[in-house]
């Protein structure tokens, strides 16, 4: 019963070692507030995503990363932030379905890349 018990504690202990490492040390610079794009899509037809994002310092967001229902993420160099913290990113579909699409944007600061949060919709994809 003894061994159980310290084998259960040392689990416990691990488990918590690494939840606290995965924590993110720092806190989130670059906040996505709201996306906004096509709920009903067609098979190869080209789509956007507008990315409306919030920043409480200057950071260089360099990509738009988009998962589909877990599959990816796709991550796509940005070339340019609209002024008013908007990010574009086009999409392709190619398979008929109903997808949860989850969208965020990597970005530079102080020499290191982070990830903002995670942003999803539901998009029906139709043949």
């Amino acid at each position: 019963m003894k061994k159980l018990q310290r084998f259960l504690v040392a689990m416990v202990l691990a488990i918590a070692t690494l939840s606290a490492s995965l924590t993110p040390s720092h806190a989130a610079e670059v906040v996505i507030e709201r996306i906004n794009t096509n709920t009903v899509m067609h098979v190869g037809q080209r789509y956007w995503i507008d990315i409306s994002v919030k920043t409480t310092t200057e950071v260089e967001i360099t990509q738009a990363c988009v998962i589909w229902s877990g599959a990816g993420p796709f991550c796509f160099p940005v070339v340019h932030v609209q002024k008013n913290k908007k990010v574009r990113v086009s999409i392709i579909a190619r398979q008929p379905r109903v997808y949860d699409v989850q969208v965020f944007v990597k970005y530079k600061s102080g020499g290191k890349v982070y990830e903002s949060n995670k942003s999803s919709v539901k998009v029906t994809v139709e043949g």
